[in-house]
């Protein structure tokens, strides 16, 4: 019901207030059919003419049966079938103080019971309705298919575009006399081509046991979406193609005259490859509306996997002829257009793995790339330098350093891990009081007398020997003895080459160890991966998968190709099978074993330089690992 309407109703109610009487019968024009605000036949009875008021009056509905007028939630006052309008929380008669009730519109909207300014109740939709029931709307067919849905005048509908709007329009009734897939026309259901309701072409078929318009199986280009038996591409049985072909009285697929492929096998003309006469190579082109072979030349792709198998950055030319770069996009190498690198010491262009670059915060202060909580390379405060780090010190040198306290300390290992220590009082057998490990007079770690020595490369502080056990042996029984390297071992024979006789001495124990290291060349005894540590002068297998697996061999870690070989794979450059890989060793050993590692193929300037095992100074790591050299260490060679 419009606004015109109501304005009306109002001028009724104040007539018949004022007692003035109207026309003694209603003018109806019986040549037009009354619509309301949808469009829709509007019921006389439920007109504003004989129900301005829109009273609950017995009106006749569209299919013929009788119903009872009510407003619907676009305030037209309409024709509806009697069980759905006394069922109404709205109506008068179930909701006479037009309380907020809930109700549904004829949409399906959910809605509240509400009061026009005229004093008519009608269910007023939600402007936040939890579900959208309108077949036709935009969440249940946002591509406006051709769905069954209910028009506004209660009439079975289906959805279409009018204007680029999606409406509830009225079924047409097809005639049965013209249905291609009637009973007049089509009594045996032939799949004869026909009209589906989204006005594409279809196919009859049986549905149950009724003759319908369906879509047509595609699947068979053959078949009777292919009335004429164009010679349409289609699959054989083996697998291969073929095109469709009239067999007697049927259109079937059959073999393609492979010795023509720019014919009826390439209905579209691609670009198959094809052979001119003296077997020069072509391709299909268009030419003159047939399809023809054409001698082409084309130039080697850059980007290929003949001429770039690794897919390095080669310049190569895009379709629309602009210069670009070879690059792997999810797998496949193609040329992709070349972008302005990002000048961002900390972006993914320049730093793409979120190295500790040099960066400028916003104060202007120098900063360095790491990356934040959410996994972002941003440019933050540099931390302070750790004279005891893998960078700094990767041997683990006695270096100054602070203890936090602002006391000073020295670096110091403890297994694999170095840290600053309390440096008072000063080691006798250390590096700085004792750089060449003299036979020096110190304490033990567990306060006993002994003296410095020099076990593999460290300098230690060895408990004084007892009384050798071996020597006063007679029969030279193996019992647990120390070497003269300080290792545990056991009594056993030797022969006196001077003496021609035998002697009792301490032979030193295979598992016996000063550092891990000690440890690499034994049989791994676990059936899983990790690295050997020295505890109390023993080999024990430590199984983790840790520090074995971060791509990285270092035998001071007690790491050996036997415990770990995922790292420690390879010996030499060879070993890894790949000009693009060699064999990285870990910082400040140049010797076997090693790990085989990806060379980059570019690398950011940086003023970082190494030294590298080849006795080479490089500007960078990533500059001396593209040369494939592994670093003997940081700075310039013979400055450290």
């Amino acid at each position: 019901m419009s606004f015109s309407r109501f304005t009306k109703l109002l001028l009724v109610v104040s007539v018949l207030g004022l007692g003035c009487s109207g026309p003694s019968e209603p003018t109806l024009n019986n040549d037009t059919e009354p619509t309301n605000d949808n469009g829709a036949v509007e019921s006389r009875e439920c007109g504003e003419i004989l129900n301005p008021t829109c009273q609950s009056n017995n009106c006749k509905l569209p299919s013929g049966g009788y119903g009872l007028c009510h407003l619907d939630s676009k305030l037209n006052c309409v024709c509806g079938e009697k069980d759905d309008v006394t069922n109404d929380p709205c109506i008068p008669i179930n909701n006479p103080r037009c309380e907020p009730k809930n109700c549904e519109t004829e949409d399906g909207l959910l809605g509240k019971c509400s009061k026009h300014d005229s004093g008519l109740c009608y269910c007023n939709p939600s402007e936040e309705d939890p579900v959208d029931r309108d077949p036709c709307g935009e969440k249940l067919n946002p591509e406006c298919k051709a769905e069954n849905c209910k028009t506004s005048s209660g009439e079975e509908g289906i959805c279409k575009l009018d204007d680029e709007k999606c409406i509830c329009d009225k079924k047409e009734i097809v005639d049965p006399d013209k249905d291609p897939c009637g009973e007049t026309l089509n009594e045996s259901c032939e799949p004869s081509e026909c009209d589906l309701e989204s006005g594409e072409k279809g196919v009859c078929q049986l549905d149950g046991d009724e003759c319908v318009c369906g879509e047509a199986p595609m699947e068979d280009p053959c078949g009777a979406i292919n009335q004429t038996c164009e010679p349409n591409e289609c699959d054989l049985d083996d697998g291969t193609k073929g095109v469709c072909q009239v067999d007697g009285d049927e259109c079937v697929c059959g073999e393609a005259p492979l010795e023509d492929p720019c014919g009826a096998i390439n209905q579209t003309c691609e670009p198959n490859e094809c052979t001119l006469e003296g077997n020069r190579p072509g391709n299909c082109e268009l030419v003159d509306q047939e399809c023809t072979c054409v001698a082409h030349f084309i130039p080697p792709d850059p980007c290929g996997a003949d001429e770039n198998p690794e897919c390095t950055a080669e310049e190569c030319t895009l379709p629309g002829g602009e210069a670009g770069k070879c690059q792997d996009v999810e797998g496949n190498c193609t040329c992709q257009k070349v972008s302005d690198p990002d000048p961002n010491p900390c972006g993914a262009d320049l730093n793409p793995s979120c190295d500790d670059r040099e960066c400028e915060l916003d104060d202007g202060t120098k900063g360095v790339c790491k990356l934040d909580g959410g996994n972002s390379c941003v440019c933050g405060e540099k931390p302070p330098q750790n004279p005891c780090g893998l960078k700094l010190n990767p041997l683990c040198d006695e270096r100054a350093c602070d203890l936090g306290d602002g006391t000073q300390g020295a670096c110091q290992r403890s297994g694999k891990n170095c840290f600053c220590a309390d440096a008072t009082p000063p080691d006798p057998c250390g590096s700085e009081l004792n750089p060449t490990c003299d036979d020096r007079g110190c304490t033990t770690v567990d306060n006993r007398p002994g003296t410095c020595k020099k076990l593999g490369r460290l300098c230690f502080c060895i408990a004084a020997e007892p009384a050798d056990p071996c020597s006063s042996n007679l029969q030279c029984t193996s019992a647990a003895c120390t070497t003269s390297d300080g290792l545990k071992g056991n009594c056993g024979w030797v022969f006196d080459l001077g003496g021609g006789g035998r002697l009792c001495v301490c032979k030193q124990a295979p598992d016996s160890c000063h550092e891990n290291i000690d440890c690499v060349g034994l049989a791994w005894p676990e059936s899983c991966s990790g690295h050997w540590e020295c505890q109390s002068g023993t080999c024990k297998a430590t199984c983790e998968n840790t520090s074995c697996g971060d791509k990285s061999c270092i035998p001071e870690d007690g790491e050996s190709k036997l415990s770990c070989p995922s790292d420690c794979n390879c010996s030499t450059d060879s070993d890894c099978g790949l000009s693009s890989q060699y064999c990285k060793f870990a910082i400040g050993r140049c010797e076997e074993p090693g790990t085989c590692s990806t060379k980059p193929l570019k690398c950011a300037y940086a003023q970082d330089p190494v030294c590298g095992c080849n006795d080479n100074n490089y500007t960078s790591s990533c500059l001396a690992a593209k040369e494939g050299v592994s670093i003997k260490a940081t700075g310039l060679c013979g400055h450290f």
